[in-house]
């Protein structure tokens, strides 16, 4: 019910018809009536300021009860799984917490959810035991960033975080977790989202870590190696050529000194051998 109230709520407060119509004319939120049935709400843009703001909106009614049973039929001929069952399958939870004043925090969540969580009693827990087990698993390192994470979504934005939990079997693991919320008229703050264990991916990602740090020191080593090698190699050849230069310098002066050329000549050899 808390859910239901949100979506209507947020749909229909004026103060989010800027964003909820910013890039379309036309927005639409299918809900079931106690009296009418299947209905389709939809808010028109008739209007728009010079900045591209919705000025003026119609609001537009429409009984869908028959395309509704239509939906349900061809869903049940084709075998069609429900959303949360592909999700399911695909390894991601879904939750709902609920933050009213006065009122414990409670959370609800799929099944898939509770697996993650490893909750095998879940259907015997109040939500508020289940909202309890889970802020209760959050490592206290990461305790800053997931409750920045749930303000950014009071605050009216999606916000993604990747958190540090105790699971009860497997200890140490890493969730992330996604989501957004909507505030009620008397101030609830529902928020809804989707976890996922990443655990495997970030220790494989601090696997190749590693593996890059130690590839980037031995690849540092080498350089630093190869360096020094140029140098005493640039040091070792630069010395016996100096002397060629300067002892063939010494004979081109000393041309009719033959003793002075053949002792020249001599120890250019022996820097050349060298």
């Amino acid at each position: 019910q808390d859910i239901y109230e949100a979506r209507i709520a947020y749909f229909f407060d004026t103060k989010t018809w800027p964003e909820q119509l910013k890039d379309r004319n036309v927005v639409s939120l299918d809900a079931r009536g106690i009296v009418s049935g299947w209905i389709r709400q939809s808010l028109i843009v008739s209007q728009r300021d010079a900045s591209g703001a919705p000025t003026h909106v119609l609001v537009a009614i429409q009984n869908i009860n028959e395309e509704i049973k239509w939906q349900l039929q061809n869903n049940e001929m084709l075998g069609m799984q429900t959303t949360d069952d592909i999700i399911s399958n695909a390894g991601i939870g879904l939750w709902h917490i609920i933050l009213r004043e006065g009122s414990a925090p409670r959370m609800q969540v799929n099944h898939r959810m509770a697996e993650l969580m490893g909750m095998d009693d879940c259907d015997n827990m109040t939500d508020e035991e289940v909202y309890a087990s889970w802020y209760q698993g959050i490592v206290p390192e990461a305790m800053p960033s997931v409750e920045a994470s749930f303000q950014v979504m009071i605050d009216g934005s999606f916000s993604e975080n990747t958190y540090q939990w105790m699971h009860p079997k497997k200890k140490l693991t890493y969730m992330r977790c996604g989501g957004t919320a909507a505030t009620l008229m008397d101030g609830t703050h529902v928020l809804s989202g989707y976890h996922a264990d990443v655990t495997e991916i970030i220790r494989k990602e601090e696997r190749l870590r590693a593996e890059l740090e130690v590839a980037y020191g031995k690849a540092k080593a080498a350089s630093k190696a190869k360096s020094s090698f140029l140098l005493n190699m640039s040091h070792d050849i630069r010395t016996p050529m100096n002397a060629i230069i300067g002892f063939t310098e010494m004979a081109q002066k000393h041309r009719d000194d033959q003793e002075k050329v053949d002792s020249c000549l001599e120890k250019v050899l022996s820097s050349s051998k060298h």
